[in-house]
Parts: C-alpha cells; sequence; structure tokens
C-alpha cells in the first residue's frame, strides 16, 4: 500500500514475476480467494448452479431425464461449492427457486402446486432438494472440523460456531449440527426392538453418533420444518391423513420407463389435488359453469369424477378399474395354487440326499420356511370370480344367498371358504369402505358357520383410486401364503394397474360414451 492504494510490488522469481492478488482472485482447494473480503461467497456458487441448470434445461432428452441429471448430476458436482463455500439462506433460496420451477416444468407439476411433493419422502418422488444437499453438506463440514485430530483446527471450528451462534442469521450449520446430535444420541440411548428378531439381538447402544445418522437427521430436521407450511394448505395437505397406506414406488427407473408422463403428472397433481377439475376450474376462474359433463353436478372435484359419478358409475368406468385389479389379484391367487399343487411330498421315511462332487464340501443352505397360509392346506382349490362383464353367484353348495362377493376361493375336500371383496375407492375414504364391506360380509360368515359344515374366512383388499394401497393388504397376502417378496410385488403390481385405469378415466371424464378397453396394460 503506497500514499493508501495498491500497488504491484513485481516480486519476481527466477526471472518471472509474481502475479498480484489486488485485481484478480487466486484459487485455494477449489475456492477463489478475493482480495475484497467483502465479496459475497455465495454468488459464485449461485452462478455455477444456475448455469449448469440451464444447460440440463436446454439438452434435447426427455424432460424426465433432465430431473434425473439434476439429481445425479448437478447436485454432485456442487457438492464441493457446497463445502467450502459459506453459502447464504437468500443465495439457498435463490437456488432453490430455480430447481424447483425447472422441475415443475420438465414434471408437468401445476404452478400452484406445493412444491414439497417433489422432495418429499412420504406421498412424494424424495428428489434431493438444493437446501438440504446445501445443509447436509455444511454440517458433515461441522464434523469433519470438529472431529480433526489438530487441535488448532478444533479450536477454530468451536470458535467460529460461537461466533456464528451471535450473528442474527437463520443459516446456522452449527446449530443444525448440534440439534442432530442431540437426536441421534437420543435415540441410540432409549432405542428399542424394531423387528421379531427378538429381545436383547444386536448392539443398540454406541458411543458416538456416525456422520451418516447426523446426515440422515438432517434430512428429517428438514422435512419436519416444511409440516407447518403444508398444514396451512387445506387443500394441498389432505395427503397427511393417509397414514394407512403405503407409499408408491417411485424409483427413477419407474418414473422414466414404467409411466408416461401424462400418468407421471396425473400422480403428483392427484396427491396435491391441482388437476384442472371443476372445482378447480372455477378456483382459478377458468370456468363459471364448473359442472360435470356427465350428470351435470356442479363444484365438483377429483374425487367425484374418479370415484362418484352416477353416470359413469352406470357406463362401467368405476368397474374398469374395480375389475382390472381383481383380474391381477387372481392372477396371483391362480400362481399360487398351481405353485401348491406342483408340489410333490416325499414318501414318510424318505429323507432327501444331496450329491456332492469328489473333492466338494457340501453348501449348507437355508431352510426354506414351511409356508402356513390359507391356501397351502389343501390342493383342489376352486376360484369363483364376479366382474361387471361375467357375473358370478356365490357357490350354491356352500350357502345359497343374493351375495357376490368378489373372489371366493372354496375347497370341497377340506371345507374352506374364502372370500375376497375389493374395493377401489377414493384414499380419503378407504377406513370408512373397508368397514362397511368388512361388516356385510362378516354376517355371510356366520351364517355359513351356522351351518356347521363350512370354515369361512372373510379377508377384503382395498386399492386406492390413485393408486394407493392399504397397508392391511400386505397382511392379506401373508395370511392367504404369499411369501413376503411376492406379496410386496403383487401390491405394486395392483397399485400399477389402479393407476393406469384412473388416469384413463381422468382423460375421458369429457367424452360421454364410454368404450372399457378390455385390459389394462
Amino acid at each position: 500500500i503506497v500514499d493508501g492504494s495498491l500497488v504491484n510490488p513485481l516480486i519476481a522469481v527466477n526471472g518471472k514475476v509474481i502475479p498480484a492478488m489486488h485485481k484478480t482472485p487466486f484459487k485455494f482447494l477449489g475456492r477463489l480467494v478475493y482480495p475484497k473480503f467483502n465479496h459475497k461467497d455465495d454468488a459464485q456458487v449461485v452462478d455455477k448452479f444456475m448455469n449448469l441448470m440451464n444447460k440440463t434445461d436446454n439438452i434435447k432428452v426427455d424432460d424426465r431425464k433432465k430431473a434425473w441429471i439434476y439429481e445425479n448430476g448437478v447436485l454432485p458436482a456442487m457438492t464441493w461449492d457446497f463445502m467450502v463455500y459459506h453459502c447464504t439462506d437468500q443465495g439457498v433460496s435463490t437456488m432453490e427457486a430455480c430447481a424447483t420451477r425447472l422441475l415443475k416444468k420438465w414434471l408437468r407439476l401445476a404452478k400452484c402446486a406445493d412444491p414439497s411433493v417433489l422432495y418429499r419422502r412420504e406421498k412424494g418422488l424424495g428428489i434431493k432438494n438444493v437446501r438440504t444437499k446445501c445443509m447436509k453438506t455444511q454440517v458433515n463440514r461441522e464434523v469433519l472440523l470438529s472431529c480433526s485430530k489438530d487441535s488448532t483446527v478444533r479450536a477454530t471450528s468451536s470458535a467460529r460456531r460461537e461466533e456464528e451462534g451471535r450473528k442474527n442469521r437463520k443459516w446456522k450449520p452449527g446449530e443444525v449440527l448440534d440439534e442432530a446430535v442431540q437426536r441421534v444420541t437420543y435415540k441410540h440411548a432409549f432405542k428399542g426392538q424394531s423387528d421379531r428378531r427378538g429381545l436383547g439381538h444386536g448392539v443398540y447402544c454406541k458411543k458416538s453418533p456416525g456422520r451418516k445418522e447426523i446426515s440422515q437427521e438432517v434430512c428429517n430436521i428438514t422435512e419436519e420444518e416444511k409440516i407447518p407450511h403444508i398444514l396451512s394448505l387445506a387443500q394441498q395437505s389432505k395427503w397427511l391423513e393417509w397414514d394407512n397406506l403405503i407409499n408408491l414406488d417411485m424409483k427413477w427407473q419407474e418414473m422414466i420407463y414404467a409411466l408416461s408422463p401424462s400418468m407421471l403428472s396425473f400422480v403428483l397433481n392427484s396427491v396435491q389435488d391441482t388437476l384442472p377439475h371443476p372445482r378447480n376450474l372455477r378456483r382459478w376462474k377458468l370456468d363459471v359453469e364448473a359442472a360435470c359433463s356427465l350428470c351435470g353436478w356442479k363444484h365438483v372435484g377429483l374425487v367425484h369424477i374418479l370415484c362418484g359419478c352416477k353416470v359413469a358409475l352406470e357406463q362401467g368406468r368405476f368397474s374398469y378399474r374395480h375389475d382390472s385389479i381383481l383380474k391381477e389379484i387372481a392372477q396371483a391367487m391362480t400362481t399360487k395354487i398351481q405353485a401348491i399343487e406342483e408340489v410333490v411330498p416325499l414318501p414318510s421315511g424318505v429323507q432327501k440326499i444331496d450329491f456332492v462332487e469328489s473333492g466338494q464340501r457340501l453348501k449348507k443352505k437355508k431352510k426354506k420356511k414351511l409356508s402356513t397360509g390359507l391356501l397351502d392346506v389343501a390342493k383342489d382349490w376352486v376360484i369363483v370370480m364376479d366382474t361387471r362383464q361375467k357375473q358370478a353367484h356365490f357357490p350354491r353348495h356352500i350357502m345359497t344367498t343374493s351375495d357376490r362377493p368378489d373372489l371366493v376361493l372354496y375347497s370341497n375336500n377340506t371345507k374352506n371358504v374364502v372370500m375376497i371383496e375389493l374395493t377401489s375407492p377414493a384414499e380419503e375414504n378407504i377406513e370408512k369402505w373397508r368397514s362397511i364391506k368388512q361388516s356385510k360380509y362378516e354376517k355371510l360368515a356366520e351364517n355359513i358357520r351356522e351351518a356347521g359344515t363350512w370354515k369361512p374366512t372373510v379377508l377384503t383388499v382395498e386399492v386406492g383410486a390413485r393408486g394407493y394401497v392399504a397397508k392391511r393388504t400386505n397382511y392379506v397376502w401373508r395370511k392367504l401364503g404369499l411369501s413376503y417378496q411376492d406379496g410386496n410385488k403383487l401390491s405394486e403390481r395392483l397399485s400399477r394397474v389402479a393407476l393406469r385405469c384412473s388416469h384413463f378415466i381422468w382423460i375421458c371424464r369429457n367424452t360421454k360414451i364410454w368404450t372399457s378397453p378390455t385390459e389394462s396394460t
């Protein structure tokens, strides 16, 4: 500094002048250090993020693949910048707004929809959020610095966190780290049994929380911060009441290759209730009448179109979805019965011998658990399925009744009869209809028991119109004798069938003439 101004001293080493930093910044550990200390660090991070997002948007590929590039390309490229730069709340909000705007565009989510459906794991896609990614990265940095072997680094980290606590900032990674450590420590101290392996199995207490657990707890904290805002949305927060439903399997492979762009948009907007149905069109001031195209009811919503329209019920639109799901269940039951029939038991006193080649040892095989479901007690099961196109009466040699369960399986040898009743209502009404169907066919089962010959069992299956399956459905598959994996796969198939049928019903909502497809594919 000469006379109050910066002057280049022109210091040379081996005849080469060392460039001065009073004009241009220099890079250290991937971070640009500017001569003016009032330069905002996050300005460069925001510019880099915006540039990557604009490049991704201009790529000529499927929009869903652009969303995949954002999560698996853009965010990993920003990890080191989030680590070495100090990001302010304003800078992170700017990046988050840009990512949300483009993700809504790529995935065809309504502009008025709450963006949490993109990022949350519960009834959402679970895409990584910029804010969560940045917070996790900076918390990991604090963990590395506070656990360093160098005492100077630990002291510097502690002093910086104390200074951070005194400042009035919304973005404080140190405080988030302390809260995450307290939560993980509490879980370790009071961790209970979470499976059926027996009391005392495994080690529950650890000396110190790991970095992976802390990162996971940071994600939980950021998701909990969104709950108050979601609760303030009267229309878009109804999914919070769906505690008894299984989440959809929204992996990238499913989103890109299994679902069409229109169907994926239907899934997202149906959960948030932001589809252009008559009630929303009236709310958005795009339609004054806002009436159902089939029955003429005014101010109807999505539930009316998918489950409640009387004209659609008479035309068989809802039966199309119901029967498509029922056929999938019947196919799974047929496969299970065929597998039971193919099993040939060994004669009594005969033991199976595993031959081993010379010089090799016998490999220990895990003993398969014997299935003890309802279908495993007999091999002469008969399936009776009642659909709209082919109505079937209840077997008269069991009981003469006007009731027609959707699926009846009976064995003449063991005198067992299983009645499966399928319901496909709106997710909001699943518990209501389950109790109605259960009480209805329990009366029939009681009459069969009083006859004293047959042993009846009533099972109910609930699959929502938006594709969400009731958690209790997996219990039904276990009781019938399906394995854990087969039961989960069956529930996923039922979810996809219901989703495709409801999507077709939604597309044809303004078509007064209904032609039912032969089969859902």
